[in-house]
């Protein structure tokens, strides 16, 4: 959870159902004593708005949209895959992104609002063509590991002698 810095790792005490959205509380013992209703508060990179502040949690709205939004599925090709790992670099249409998830050939990454509306992101559909670049490190890691035909026996001693 951050404002404007990082300040804090929350922690989600629950999420309600309602009939716009959701309701999200989270544990944030740092960040609630000086938040207030209304400030805007990025949560997991989503940007949220305080709904109430009690004791050491928030509640925030989360909106359909903002749920229906957020996060994103690629279907990454074949060639790509030795590539994408989770929590590594992934551009999308030129937008670096951060994998959430990656299963089955599948990288999830999580779209906030502003990257959404400042890039062409947020006009893509399901079916789209998106260009894919993989991360600059996981290709020099491979493509050591193909050169040398270490696949498995690779060593951080091995990269630093490499340059990494």
């Amino acid at each position: 959870m951050f404002t404007g810095l990082i300040r804090e790792i929350g922690r989600v005490e629950t999420i309600r159902r309602r009939s716009e959205g959701l309701a999200l509380k989270v544990a944030c013992q740092e960040t609630a004593p000086e938040a207030s209703s209304g400030d805007s508060i990025a949560v997991d990179g989503a940007c949220l708005t305080v709904e109430t502040v009690s004791g050491e949690g928030l509640t925030f709205f989360v909106s359909r949209e903002t749920v229906d939004k957020s996060e994103l599925s690629v279907v990454v090709p074949s060639d790509l895959l030795p590539f994408i790992v989770e929590k590594g670099s992934i551009a999308l249409s030129g937008v670096s992104l951060t994998v959430a998830r990656f299963q089955g050939g599948i990288a999830t990454v999580a779209l906030v609002p502003t990257t959404l509306k400042a890039t062409t992101l947020g006009e893509k559909k399901a079916g789209d063509s998106l260009n894919v670049e993989t991360d600059l490190v996981a290709r020099h890691v491979v493509g050591y590991m193909r050169q040398t035909g270490r696949g498995s026996g690779l060593s951080i001693d091995d990269l630093k002698e490499k340059g990494f």
